[in-house]
Parts: structure tokens; C-alpha cells; sequence
């Protein structure tokens, strides 16, 4: 074995070892120049070509940019902050995207070969009869890695910022040199980040097939484990819940040196940054890069020569990579079995084993270079065996409780909801300067409600995390809880008999003003206001004296139902249609549904138009489609079934309250679980029949709704309609007479099937 250190380490300059080193580089060099070609000045080309055929439209006079037809747009400067923007957007999304993945790209490829003479025994001995220390050595193979991708990188950038100062004749060349400059700095450290992982791979490895798996070990081990853990919590924890958002915002993401150029990437290419979490990704990401690169030079340093062609002599490193590797295998092959056929746990049982016992066995033969030693280290595969079942069995039956989380109140101080079903679709506009102007950027399920009052959230989580509640009838919401020692999230779905726990944080002049701000008269009144029935027939109002009073009268039937039990039910006796200008002569168009419970509103409008027909009068009517489905109880006829829907029991007594939709259970091979209907009735002296219990419109409510769909109508004029009848006022003929003459078909679960009778 030779020596670690040369007796005339200064015999060879670094200079001279670099140049030498590179003679066997220029492939690299070759794919590094063709890679940062087409991802930086190519892809601008492209880019700035499809840009000037896009500003072709406009045509510039003086100091004025008009359109085709000769209407003036803005002025030249205006013009130019738009192109500057334009550049902007594509330097900060495509550009440092593009430009990443050429960087990634290089590091594993100079990262994994560029000290590959490692494992020949012979490359080994020569290199190392080279009169130059180990330290320096390793120093001008390093630097050469690094040069193969930057000196490429930063002339196609220069590049880049030529085409852009062209485009752009001059203007802004500062700050687009700036941008270019500051991206180049991120993808350098990002290139050194997966450089440096991928280093400490091969100082560990005798073999390329090691160094490979190595590398990807300590790159992607942490955000592999986050993701089972993930998975593992998403398939046993019903009230479990990420926003999508904090998944790349995770803080132990930076562990996973692999992960983390993409990590910061989604940060510079994404305007809503959070600043504190990516500070702390910058210099975690910077710290691990430092503390990678001196571990692989003191690897490199103290590697034997003997190493070479071997597989990973490092022993603690072997037994923990494969044990994680192995219990992260078993729990995927688990949770994927599981979804397969979740009502038998055997499979499931099987694929963890069968998941630990694959990789522990791959592993073995990778680390052992030897297809012998795939069955070694018995002992070892039964410990890992034992921890993955712990760790699965534990996290599958909740033994910490984590949920059911439920802290003490003393550590409460807060709590945010959102909840999707309580949120007007007025929510996603907002007010500036008097104006209706544009859509909140926020979270899909509408604006948070905040309280800080302890004794009520208490008492709410603690209805929550119940498992006494009855959640036949439930609201979903996702509670971000706020303790003394942190935060976390939860989904939960809150029964109708715990729904009065909602009512102090939700029933607040803030939230509403927030969510529902056209009823609440936020604002103000617009401009012109369309009635449209079920029919699609409009009444159009432009009188301001007449949209004052309108608008006023629907701030009075919301001051008087806005109840959770009113917020949550929706129905349409008919709709209002509202513009309200902008200040550039255009119109926002909202949508407000108004429902049966509305008297101020309804009586308004009946007052003004009392012979106007809002919904489809008989003779209207060419015929209607009968047609439900409900899920039926064991032994029940379709009769019985049909009854329930409508608010019966089996005798005809009318149900107390509303049936329940859906049935969980356990349905036996060849009985029925569902049945559904369709009548097709063009029968007149039936449709006069059902006239006096037709409601049309549109009615839904997640806890008991009051109304049951019955079918749509075909009308005259090609247009349909929707129409319900409330529970139990249907009679008994007609809903016999429905049985006697629906077609109605049984679905099958074993055979996924419906058959008809």
C-alpha cells in the first residue's frame, strides 16, 4: 500500500495535477457544454422569439403603444416595465429550473466518476505513486468536478443576460445582470450540495454499484422516511393533514442533501416564500455542503488502498443504511398491499415481510460486492425485522394516541379553521378603493377563522377527538392548532350534535364579512342586478332606487339567518346576478344564490314582477326523468327503499327526521347494497298530480336536509329543470305509483355490476 503522503509532496503544483486530470474529463466537459447550451441561451432564444411575436400586435407612435385597431394601450416606458417582467418571470421560473436540473445533473455524473480510478486496485497505486499529498490530490480532482460545470454555466449565462439586454435595448441591464448573477450563486451552491453527498458516496464505496446506492442513501434517506411517515399517518389516521404547501417547506428536507437544490428552487421560482423556513434551508443546505465536503476528504485521505473493488467497508454506515432502507421497504410494500385489499390485513402482514426481506437481501449483495452474502447477518434482518413491525403495528393502532391528539387547555393559545362548506363563493373577491377589483390568492377552501378563546376550543377539539360522535351527518374542517410549544394540523369532521361548538368561533361579523361580504353589504351595491329563475328567464334591474332596496332586503334576510345551520344549507328559489365595475370600465360578475328562507328578498321580488312564472308551469312540461339511488338494508324491497327516500318507514308513518343517505356495514357476497330508479314520465294527469309538491331549484345541506331530489324536466324550449319535494309530504299513491312504474337495477358489490329487473 502506498503511502498517505508523498516525501516531496511539492514536487507536482496543483496547476500541473489539474491539467493532467482533466485529459480524461473532456466527455464531461463535452455534456456539460451541451447541457448549459440548451438550458440557458438556446432556451432564451426560444423564449425572447416567442416574446417579439407576441409584442408584434402593438405599434408604437411617439411615445405611445397602440393595438391593431389603433386604440392607445400606454406609453413606451409602460412597455418596457412589461417586457422587463416578462424577462423577470422567465428568469426566476424557467431559467433557474432549467438550469438546475443541468446542474444536479453534472454534480452526479463528475460527482460519481470523478474520482472513479478509486475503484481500480491498479488506477489506485498509480495515483497514489504520484509525488503529491492525498489532501492536494484530492483538492485538484474537486476543483476540476466543480470548473466542468461552472465555467459552461456561467458563459451560458452571460449569454443569457446578452439576448435579454438586446431585447430589452438597453433597459434594465442592471438588474437582469443582477438576477442572472444572484442565480448562478444558487445554482453553484446547489451543484456543491449534490456534489458533495455524492463524494462522501464514493469515499465510502470500492465499486460504482455502491458508490451509486450510497450516494442515493445519504441524499434521499430523510425525505424518504418523511415520505412513508406520510403515508403511514395518511392510511391510519383519519384527522391527519399536511397542507400541500408545507411539504416542501418541511425543515429536516435539508438532511436529504439530494432534495435540497430542488427544495431552494421552489423557493426562488415561488412570490409567496416562507422567509423563515427558507433562511433555515439556506444555511442548513450551506452547513451540510461544509460538513460533506471535509467529511469526503478526511474519507479520502484515510482510505485504504485495499478498498478498491470491494463493496462498503464502512460497517456502522452498512447496518444503518440497511435497516432503514429495509424498514422503509417493508412498510411501502405494507401500505401498498393495504390499498390493494384493505379488509384483509394478511396481505398487508405479507408485504411488510416480503418488503424486509428484499431489501435487506439487495443490500447485502450491493454492500458485500458478492452474491453469496445475500442471506447473511441473520441476526441483523431479525432486529430490523422486529423494529418495522414495532414501528408499523404501532403507528397502524395509534399506541402514542398521536390521533387523538388532544392537549391541555393551559397550552392552548389558539386556532385556526377552515372550513370548506361554510364558505360563500363570494369569498374569492375583494374590495380596494371602493372597487370590486380581483381574486384573493389563498387557500382553496376559503379564509381562515381564528380564536384564541381556550375554554371554546377546548371543548371543540375535544368533540373532535370523541369516538363517541355521530358522524352519519358532519361538517369537515381542518383545525391548524396553536400550543405553547408549536403548531400542528388536523382534519376533522364535526357532528351535527357538536356543530354548536362552531357557532361561537364561526358566527362573527369578521368571518362574515369576510366570506359572505355581498350579503353582509361589504360591498356596497352594484351597479345592474339580474334575477334568473330555475328557468334560465331573467328580469334585469338597472333602477339604483330599485337595486338599493333589493340588495338591502338581502342584508336583512342574511342578519336574520346566518346560523351555522343556515350557512351550511344551500337552495335556490332563483339567483341573483351582480355586476360591479372596476375602474377600468370593466365588470366583475358575482353569483348570489337566494333561498326559499329568504322572505324580505322573495316578497320583493314577487311585489315587482307578481305575474312573472320564476318556475316551470305545467303545461311547460314535456316530460320528466323520475330518478334517485339509496343504499339499501338487507331483506328490504325496492318499495320500502323508495319509501325511506322520501321520508317513510315501511308502513308509510312519516320518519322523524331525515333518512340516512348511506349505510356503512359489512354487505354479504350476493346481497344488495344499493338500488336505483329511473321513470320516465310523460303521463299529464300524473305530472298534475305532482304539481302541488314540486320545489324547483337547487337544494343541498350536509347535515339533515329538509328536501329529497326527485327528477328533471324537459321543457318546451329544449332548457331543463331540476325539482325536490320536501321529506314526508310526497303521498303514498304517487310513491306507489313511482314503484309500479320505475325501472330500478341493484348494484352488486362482489360483481360490481347493476342489474335491472
Amino acid at each position: 500500500m502506498t503511502s498517505q503522503k508523498s516525501t516531496n509532496k511539492k514536487s507536482v503544483c496543483l496547476i500541473s495535477i489539474m491539467r493532467e486530470d482533466f485529459r480524461h474529463k473532456t466527455w464531461m466537459l463535452a455534456l456539460s457544454i451541451l447541457g448549459n447550451l440548451l438550458a440557458g441561451p438556446v432556451a432564451a432564444l426560444y423564449y425572447i422569439g416567442r416574446m417579439n411575436i407576441a409584442y408584434e400586435r402593438y405599434v408604437i407612435k411617439g411615445n405611445g403603444v397602440y393595438n391593431q385597431a389603433f386604440d392607445y394601450v400606454m406609453n413606451l416606458s409602460e412597455l418596457t416595465s412589461v417586457k422587463y417582467d416578462d424577462c423577470l418571470q422567465y428568469l426566476t421560473r424557467v431559467f433557474t429550473w432549467a438550469m438546475l436540473i443541468i446542474a444536479v445533473g453534472g454534480a452526479l455524473i463528475v460527482g460519481l466518476q470523478g474520482f472513479r480510478f478509486l475503484f481500480q486496485k491498479r488506477s489506485v497505486d498509480l495515483f497514489h505513486s504520484i509525488p503529491v499529498s492525498r489532501r492536494k490530490l484530492f483538492t485538484a480532482t474537486w476543483l476540476n468536478g466543480f470548473l466542468l460545470w461552472l465555467v459552461p454555466a456561467s458563459v451560458g449565462s452571460i449569454l443569457v443576460f446578452a439576448f435579454f439586454a438586446f431585447f430589452m435595448k438597453g433597459a434594465f441591464c442592471a438588474a437582469l445582470f443582477g438576477k442572472i448573477a444572484l442565480t448562478l450563486l444558487g445554482l453553484s451552491l446547489c451543484f456543491l450540495i449534490t456534489y458533495h453527498v455524492c463524494l462522501v458516496g464514493v469515499m465510502l464505496s470500492g465499486n460504482t454499484v455502491n458508490a451509486v446506492v450510497v450516494s442515493l442513501i445519504l441524499g434521499l434517506i430523510v425525505v424518504a422516511s418523511s415520505t412513508v411517515l406520510y403515508a403511514l399517518q395518511y392510511c391510519f389516521y383519519e384527522n391527519y393533514y399536511v397542507p400541500s404547501y408545507l411539504y416542501y417547506a418541511n425543515p429536516l428536507y435539508v438532511l436529504s442533501p439530494m432534495l435540497t437544490p430542488f427544495v431552494l428552487a421552489v423557493h426562488w421560482s415561488t412570490d409567496s416564500i416562507i422567509v423563515p423556513m427558507y433562511y433555515w434551508h439556506l444555511f442548513a443546505g450551506t452547513l451540510l455542503m461544509v460538513i460533506n465536503l471535509f467529511l469526503a476528504c478526511h474519507l479520502y485521505v484515510k482510505r485504504r488502498s485495499e478498498l478498491a473493488e470491494r463493496g462498503l467497508e464502512a460497517k456502522p454506515v452498512r447496518i444503518l443504511s440497511r435497516a432503514i432502507i429495509s424498514i422503509l421497504s417493508g412498510s411501502t410494500f405494507a401500505i401498498i398491499l393495504r390499498e390493494f385489499d384493505d379488509s384483509r390485513s394478511g396481505w398487508m402482514v405479507f408485504g411488510l415481510l416480503l418488503g424486509t426481506f428484499l431489501a435487506f437481501c439487495v443490500l447485502n449483495v450491493i454492500f458485500h460486492a458478492s452474491f453469496k452474502a445475500a442471506f447473511s447477518h441473520k441476526i441483523q434482518y431479525v432486529i430490523t425485522l422486529v423494529i418495522c413491525c414495532v414501528t408499523f403495528f404501532g403507528i397502524m393502532f395509534d399506541v402514542t394516541g398521536y390521533a387523538k391528539k388532544l392537549p391541555s387547555k393551559d397550552s392552548i393559545t389558539g386556532i385556526t379553521l377552515y372550513a370548506g362548506a361554510l364558505s360563500s363563493s363570494s369569498a374569492q373577491y375583494v374590495m380596494e378603493d371602493g372597487f370590486l377589483r380581483r381574486e384573493r390568492n389563498g387557500i382553496d377552501w376559503g379564509s381562515p377563522i381564528h380564536c384564541t378563546d381556550a375554554d371554546q376550543i377546548y371543548a371543540l377539539l375535544s368533540a373532535c377527538v370523541s369516538e363517541e360522535a355521530d358522524y352519519n351527518y358532519s361538517v369537515y374542517v381542518i383545525a391548524k392548532v396553536h400550543t405553547k410549544w408549536g403548531t400542528y394540523y388536523r382534519s376533522y369532521n364535526i357532528s351535527q350534535n357538536d356543530l354548536r361548538l362552531l357557532e361561537p368561533i364561526i358566527e362573527k361579523k369578521e368571518y362574515l364579512e369576510e366570506n359572505y361580504p355581498m350579503e353582509s353589504l361589504c360591498f356596497g351595491y352594484p351597479e345592474t342586478i339580474t334575477i334568473s329563475s330555475s328557468l334560465m328567464t331573467e328580469r334585469r334591474v338597472l333602477d339604483q332606487a330599485q337595486i338599493t332596496q333589493l340588495v338591502n332586503a338581502l342584508h336583512q334576510d342574511f342578519e336574520d339567518h346566518h346560523t351555522v345551520k343556515d350557512l351550511l344549507r344551500t337552495s335556490r328559489a332563483f339567483s341573483l346576478h351582480m355586476y360591479y365595475p372596476r375602474d377600468n370600465k370593466s365588470y366583475v360578475n358575482v353569483y348570489v344564490d337566494v333561498p326559499y328562507w329568504y322572505e324580505n328578498t322573495i316578497g320583493l321580488v314577487s311585489e315587482w314582477y307578481p305575474k312573472k312564472n320564476w318556475d316551470p308551469s305545467l303545461d311547460e312540461i314535456v316530460s320528466m326523468d323520475v330518478s334517485n339511488g339509496m343504499d339499501m338494508r338487507r331483506n328490504e324491497d325496492f318499495l320500502t327503499v323508495l319509501f325511506r327516500k322520501y321520508g317513510y318507514d315501511a308502513q308509510g308513518n312519516p320518519l322523524p327526521e331525515a333518512p340516512v343517505e348511506r349505510y356503512e356495514g359489512n354487505w354479504e357476497e350476493g346481497n344488495y347494497s344499493q338500488v336505483y330508479w329511473d321513470f320516465n314520465l310523460t303521463d299529464v294527469e300524473f305530472l298534475k298530480e305532482l304539481e302541488p309538491y314540486l320545489i324547483w331549484g337547487y337544494y343541498s345541506d350536509p347535515l339533515t336536509s329538509e328536501y329529497a331530489f326527485l327528477g328533471s324536466a324537459h321543457l318546451e324550449d329544449g332548457g331543463t329543470a331540476d325539482c325536490y319535494v320536501r321529506y314526508g309530504t310526497l303521498p303514498m299513491e304517487i310513491l306507489r305509483k313511482i314503484a309500479e312504474n320505475a325501472n330500478y337495477g341493484y348494484y352488486y358489490e362482489d360483481a360490481e355490476k347493476i342489474y335491472y329487473d
